[in-house]
């Protein structure tokens, strides 16, 4: 019996809101755009995508880029024989100096990434747990629940439905970050966030000279940028979209939790998604 599910995408250029039914695949039943909406709180942004397409299906997952996503690297050898709790309050120590969220204030979690004997990366994602329960509370209040909130970066599966899985690289564009997406190896999908042009410039390249037999980039609606490599997936595009959001609910539906913030999480929650 196939079940309801609404996602809701708050973005800072636009917001988009798409409803499904969920059955062994995700079916796409609508799915509407509408304008970004400055000067209010991400509850309040969620709750205006929400009301404008009618009830919410029982089940709501967030994405939305006012999550911070980055990637941590920290020394091997100073993380040596801690335990899991000492190793992940490390890594919000480190993620605190750029998201500026206290350790304490933060719904955090954080995945670790692939790595060598010198340094461990982990992919991290926050919120204030402030902004997270309000946003919980506004979709209870219009008769759903929140199952739970992620950034749109780094979707860990291809967007080509002739890639092999395991077997693919893409590059996505957005307003915060950039992130690179690695299947082509291992069998794994190493998500990595980076900032800058220069960064960017390195995405591209190694994408570009990757020996994935899928190689995408992919453009957040609202950013405008030069081809970078391979097949382009624009979320300005209606079609693009559709095909976006629909990986993303047959992701979220997985079982699979990986980066994903709920109502219930604590500060320091792990996700077990190794890379």
């Amino acid at each position: 019996m196939a079940r309801s599910l609404t996602l809701l995408v708050v973005l800072r250029h636009q917001l988009v809101r798409a409803d499904f039914d969920v059955a062994r695949e995700p079916v796409l039943r609508s799915m509407r755009r509408e304008p970004a909406v400055a000067d209010l709180s991400l509850a309040d942004r969620v709750a205006h995508l929400a009301i404008s397409g009618g009830d919410l299906a029982p089940a709501t997952y967030v994405l939305t880029d006012d999550a911070v996503r980055q990637s941590v690297e920290l020394d091997a050898r100073a993380l040596r024989g801690l335990a899991a709790h000492d190793v992940a309050n490390a890594v919000a120590c480190e993620a605190q100096l750029y998201s500026g969220i206290a350790a304490q204030d933060a719904a955090f979690v954080h995945a670790p990434r692939r790595s060598d004997a010198t340094t461990r990366s982990f992919d991290v994602l926050e919120l204030s747990r402030a902004e997270l329960d309000d946003v919980a509370a506004r979709v209870r209040s219009l008769g759903s629940r929140l199952r739970g909130l992620r950034h749109p970066a780094g979707l860990p599966r291809s967007l080509d439905a002739l890639a092999p899985a395991g077997r693919f690289v893409r590059v996505e564009r957005w307003a915060d970050v950039t992130a690179t997406v690695d299947g082509s190896r291992d069998g794994a999908v190493d998500v990595a966030t980076h900032r800058g042009s220069k960064a960017l410039g390195g995405a591209i390249a190694s994408a570009a000279g990757s020996d994935a037999i899928a190689v995408e980039t992919l453009l957040a609606p609202g950013i405008t940028a030069a081809h970078g490599a391979g097949t382009l997936v624009d979320l300005a595009d209606d079609d693009a979209m559709r095909r976006w959001l629909t990986a993303w609910v047959r992701e979220l539906t997985s079982g699979d939790d990986g980066l994903l913030l709920t109502p219930r999480a604590r500060p320091w929650t792990t996700a077990h998604k190794v890379a």
